[in-house]
């Protein structure tokens, strides 16, 4: 069973120590055998949640064209208060 895509998400980006979110998208999209704009969207509206609940930080705003569109990436990493989380719900057991 695979973990829920906000858990993938959380556990990325503690294991990677954080990432631009094209670059993370896109290993989501590959892992979970994704493919569309909607699921991309989706996967947008997701880092923005964990943004709003203060579980993921994100810096660096930055213009990037992807699919011929002009969007708003940024780069997302955990959160103090976003391990702490991860820890009290088993997602990760070590500091």
């Amino acid at each position: 069973m695979k973990l829920h895509l906000k858990g993938f998400l959380l556990t990325q980006l503690h294991q990677l120590g954080g990432m631009r979110d094209t670059h993370l998208l896109a290993l989501t999209m590959q892992s979970y055998s994704l493919s569309d704009q909607f699921a991309r969207n989706s996967l947008r509206i997701a880092l923005d949640e964990l943004s709003s609940a203060g579980l993921v930080q994100r810096q660096d705003p930055e213009l990037m064209s992807e699919h011929g569109q002009e969007i708003l990436s940024f780069h997302y990493q955990l959160s103090h208060f976003g391990l702490e989380r991860m820890h009290d719900t088993g997602l990760i057991t070590t500091a």
